[in-house]
């Protein structure tokens, strides 16, 4: 039997992912000055590492920046779309899960490699 997560706000018993975009801004900035650290490449595993996991992290929150600018473009351009059909035409929900669908398709899988 599932026991309430201590760390969830409603005591779900519900497997739950969170993204944690501080969090993560804050781990690229301690592996930034990892990196640039003169003894980084002394253990050239953890270095490798370190690198590895430095890069997917800044390719998530570029990802998930992405996400952000794209959805206050689409919050601004909603009004029009109810007074121009080529505008709500462009914004189908097709479309819109064709674009998901291709981002998706790009995402680092949770091991780290591409999913392409």
């Amino acid at each position: 039997m599932s026991r309430p997560s201590p760390l969830s706000a409603s005591g779900s018993t519900v497997w739950r992912c969170s993204f944690d975009l501080p969090g993560l801004r804050a781990e690229v900035a301690r592996l930034e000055a990892e990196a640039a650290r003169p003894d980084l490449w002394s253990d050239r595993d953890r270095a490798l590492a370190t690198l590895r996991r430095l890069d997917l992290l800044r390719r998530r929150i570029e990802r998930w920046d992405g996400f952000k600018g794209r959805a206050a473009e689409l919050a601004d351009v909603a009004p029009l779309a109810l007074e121009d059909a080529a505008i709500a035409a462009d914004l189908s929900w097709e479309r819109m899960e064709a674009r998901l669908l291709e981002l998706y398709a790009k995402a680092p899988s949770r091991s780290g490699a591409e999913r392409r």
